[in-house]
């Protein structure tokens, strides 16, 4: 899959942006995970 490399593009975005990451906490939600009706493979899910 692709997803390491979609949310290190998104977070790339941001990342030059922050300056003090102490209390920072990033949330990734995969888009099977927000009710859109598609469901994760095995596969998917495990990673």
């Amino acid at each position: 899959g692709s997803t390491v490399e979609v949310v290190a593009a998104q977070t790339k975005a941001i990342a030059e942006k922050v300056k003090d990451w102490t209390n920072i906490v990033l949330a990734y939600e995969p888009v099977w995970a927000i009710g859109t009706g598609k469901v994760a493979s095995p596969a998917q899910a495990q990673e």
